[in-house]
């Protein structure tokens, strides 16, 4: 199908990865929306919890207030499971593994360079 950009041909061309994608992180953010009426419960222990760790690795796992729904989600999902997501997205939708080429890892690295 011819697009008028590259972007556009992208995106038209990995649109069920893409939904996959978009499904997947709404799953993770409900499955973990869950789970907060029994963190509120112990916020205060959380919070004491998150005082025993180095301050550094506090902030760059995003752990800074896990006391509130937005804290909570943004330490767990947003910081935490969506880089992962987008990972394993990048994977699937990386050129050359679509539209039926049936190379591996292991036949590019077997394959003698020219």
């Amino acid at each position: 199908m011819l697009l008028r950009n590259v972007f556009g041909k992208y995106l038209h061309d990995n649109l069920r990865a893409l939904v996959g994608w978009v499904v997947a992180v709404a799953a993770v953010t409900l499955l973990y929306s869950g789970f907060w009426p029994s963190m509120a419960d112990s916020a205060e222990a959380m919070d004491e919890f998150m005082q025993a760790y180095p301050q550094g690795l506090v902030e760059a796992m995003g752990w800074q207030d896990m006391t509130s729904a937005e804290g909570y989600l943004n330490s767990t999902v947003l910081a935490l499971l969506t880089p992962v997501l987008m990972i394993v997205a990048a994977i699937i939708m990386a050129p050359g593994r679509s539209r039926g080429t049936k190379r591996t890892a292991a036949w590019n690295w077997s394959s003698p360079t020219r």
